[in-house]
């Protein structure tokens, strides 16, 4: 039996109603705010996927600006029916800088289901004045 890395961090955002894995379109953007290796996406889900369907983790590399925006460049879930409480994942590795954004896209939706975002990563050593997108306030 292995063992998973010990240091992994959660990011996720508890909305008041969970994503709609029943329709296209974005859903959530989490900002990465430190250069992190992403580890793993997923989906805990909260109401029964009906159906399959996918999702998509795009890399977004300017904060709200979709230019040069990747396509599932993090990672792609492939939706299939799940009870509520149960998580859908996938292991990944790909490196983000700080000021890029990931953002879950439902590209080819299920019939119904409903689910919250996450994505698990490590931090990665950097000294802030080497990154490109951080600038040191006065």
């Amino acid at each position: 039996m292995g063992y998973g890395n010990q240091s992994r961090q959660t990011l996720t955002v508890h909305e008041k109603t969970a994503d709609n894995l029943g329709a296209t379109g974005d859903d959530l953007v989490l900002d990465i705010t430190q250069p992190v290796t992403v580890l793993r996406i997923g989906c805990l889900v909260t109401t029964a996927i009906v159906g399959t369907g996918t999702i998509k983790a795009d890399r977004r590399v300017t904060a709200g600006s979709d230019t040069g925006r990747g396509d599932g460049d993090v990672g792609t879930l492939t939706m299939l029916a799940l009870a509520a409480g149960k998580i859908l994942y996938k292991d990944v590795r790909v490196d983000l800088n700080p000021g890029d954004q990931i953002v879950f896209e439902v590209t080819a939706a299920a019939t119904s289901g409903n689910g919250r975002y996450f994505a698990e990563v490590i931090a990665r050593d950097e000294v802030a004045a080497n990154l490109t997108d951080m600038t040191a306030s006065a």
